[in-house]
């Protein structure tokens, strides 16, 4: 089944050219051209409404891609969610949830946006990306919510990061291998690379968290010390890089088999 993605979900093929190193970096140029457009506006407040953020963006992000982006409140704590919509017809569009006891937002969390900002624009950037999500999400969803189960449990639990030299990845790991036998090789491939491509939209945008949490610290503004060093407990390079090699032990298998076959 092919599922057309709709253009305001990607940016145009002659804007997102290049490599994928290229494309990444591109779409860093842009999270950057964002924090330098919000950080005026904290000029002469300590507060922006969330309204006012969301104007923002919408300005800034090219080819008029546009994004909601709502508020959550909670009673003490920041934080933010990436929530890509989907429908039988594959994904529909893309909110990002902010979460903070104010209504409007204070100048530390924009570490918070951030991250959130680099999620949705990564997905703009890599076509392949949705088409991948699509692909699990409609043919196999039972196999998604599965794989999801992996990444939320071993790979990325927010709760207890999980080095991947701990017994319990271990143990994860060996339930992935597990179920992946169940499943046709066609579905290994793509829910290894749905996998794989979580892990570095996680370990992307924590990068970015960093990043604007250590510049605001160097410029002397509020900012969120918990970000300074966000998402290195998580290894997601050496987690990437165990995927990567299964995927291609699964890939180089059935070359060789169909090459067996001429």
């Amino acid at each position: 089944m092919t599922i057309r993605i709709k253009p305001k979900l990607r940016f145009s093929y002659d804007f997102a050219r290049g490599s994928f190193e290229q494309r990444t970096l591109h779409t860093e140029k842009i999270n950057e051209n964002i924090f330098i457009g919000l950080l005026k506006m904290y000029e002469n407040t300590e507060f922006v409404k969330i309204k006012n953020i969301e104007k923002k963006y919408n300005q800034i992000v090219p080819e008029k891609k546009y994004i909601n982006i709502n508020h959550v409140k909670t009673e003490d704590t920041f934080g933010g969610l990436f929530s890509p919509n989907y429908s039988l017809k594959g994904l529909e569009n893309f909110k990002i949830l902010f979460l903070t006891p104010e209504k409007d937002v204070p100048i530390e969390t924009l570490s918070v946006l951030l991250h959130e900002s680099m999620h949705y624009l990564d997905f703009l950037m890599n076509p392949k990306f949705i088409r991948t999500s699509n692909k699990i999400e409609l043919e196999h969803s039972k196999t998604s919510d599965k794989m999801w189960y992996f990444f939320k449990e071993y790979f990325y639990n927010e709760n207890n990061p999980i080095k991947p030299n701990s017994v319990l990845f271990k143990q994860g790991m060996q339930k992935l291998k597990h179920f992946l036998k169940k499943l046709s090789v066609e579905e290994k491939i793509l829910s290894l690379k749905y996998l794989k491509q979580n892990l570095f939209l996680e370990q992307h945008a924590y990068s970015e968290s960093r990043k604007y949490a250590q510049i605001l610290q160097i410029m002397k503004k509020p900012y969120l010390g918990n970000d300074i060093n966000c998402g290195l407990d998580y290894e997601f390079d050496k987690k990437i890089n165990i995927i990567n090699e299964i995927l291609c032990k699964i890939i180089q298998k059935e070359r060789t088999k169909k090459i067996r076959k001429k």
